[in-house]
């Protein structure tokens, strides 16, 4: 990947999004209990927004010149994020969530920032729906926590 622009923050923030999805995808397929329809439900609309952001993501690095991460070696080595491959309860799922969507939203600050401060208004642009995006899932997901 070239060092043009915001690209390479991008593609660790690809990277991020990438093990995100995957999680996700995994949580979908094992919660159980109680509030298995609601939460398989949620999951699934969750990824299904990862993965619009992937692709946003990887389109964008694209835009800038630069090939995206695409390799499930190249995500697990940029990721600052962490795989959950345990048959964790639905409210630690709920909660192991909320702890990423924070680091991600975290991680996507920076990078905006990063892209501010170099000019590079349609990373800019893009980055500022990730961060309303992750800021409401964020809140949903501490409501449940909640009851």
């Amino acid at each position: 990947m070239s060092d043009h622009g915001a690209a390479k923050e991008l593609g660790k923030l690809l990277a991020d999004y990438a093990v995100f999805y995957q999680k996700l995808r995994g949580y979908h397929w094992n919660v159980v209990g109680k509030d298995f329809f609601p939460l398989h439900a949620k999951f699934e609309e969750l990824y299904d927004a990862a993965a619009e952001g992937i692709d946003e993501l990887a389109e964008r690095i694209r835009g800038l010149g630069a090939n995206p991460p695409c390799t499930l070696a190249e995500f697990l080595e940029l990721t600052t994020l962490t795989e959950d491959n345990s048959q964790a309860s639905a409210e630690a799922m709920v909660a192991n969530l909320y702890s990423d969507m924070g680091k991600l939203n975290e991680h996507v600050k920076k990078v905006h920032a990063h892209a501010d401060e170099i000019g590079d208004t349609g990373t800019v642009i893009i980055l500022e729906d990730f961060i309303v995006s992750l800021e409401k899932e964020r809140w949903m997901l501490s409501s449940y926590l909640q009851a």
